[in-house]
């Protein structure tokens, strides 16, 4: 039997107590970070796929292929391209930009990356609906376009990479 002085139980009962305490409120505030975490994957994981399936849906690399394809055989400038962007779908990204971080590694490196591709798409689709400068040549307008098709192709891997990390992270 343990030979503790009397005086000491109070102690060792209030050590005890405040551990015990402490490791509960450790496991509570884990799981609830758990949760969040997950909740915002989950949120990122279906911003993602509603995007790759406007891309695909809406089939811009197609339509890019298209538009080189034509400035390559009839040597001629295009005009326009005739898709006009005005709707954000970003609400996860802009809600949640300041919470990427609380993801685990490396979410939010290819998350920020992702989007900041996206957004310079954007820009490129901007352009492109206005028609490029006057003085560009056919060899520029085939480079812009080839160019905004391989970052579309390059996002969307990055989409299914990001997809993938959080499928295997979270279920």
């Amino acid at each position: 039997m343990l030979n503790i002085e009397p005086g000491m139980w109070g102690l060792l009962g209030v050590v005890t107590g405040g551990l015990i305490t402490t490791g509960a409120s450790y496991f509570l505030e884990s799981s609830r970070e758990r949760r969040e975490s997950a909740s915002l994957a989950a949120a990122f994981k279906g911003e993602l796929r509603a995007i790759q399936q406007i891309v695909t849906r809406r089939k811009y690399i197609e339509t890019l292929r298209e538009i080189v394809e034509y400035i390559d055989t009839t040597g001629n400038d295009f005009p326009a391209l005739g898709v006009r962007i005005e709707q954000e779908y970003f609400g996860v990204y802009k809600a949640n930009v300041s919470k990427i971080g609380k993801l685990p590694s490396p979410l939010p490196e290819r998350i920020a990356t992702f989007y900041a591709m996206t957004f310079a798409l954007l820009e490129d689709f901007k352009i492109a609906s206005t028609g490029l400068p006057p003085n560009s040549s056919t060899d520029d307008q085939k480079r812009f376009y080839g160019d905004m098709i391989t970052l579309l192709e390059d996002n969307a891997k990055a989409a299914d990479e990001i997809v993938a990390i959080i499928g295997a992270k979270y279920g």
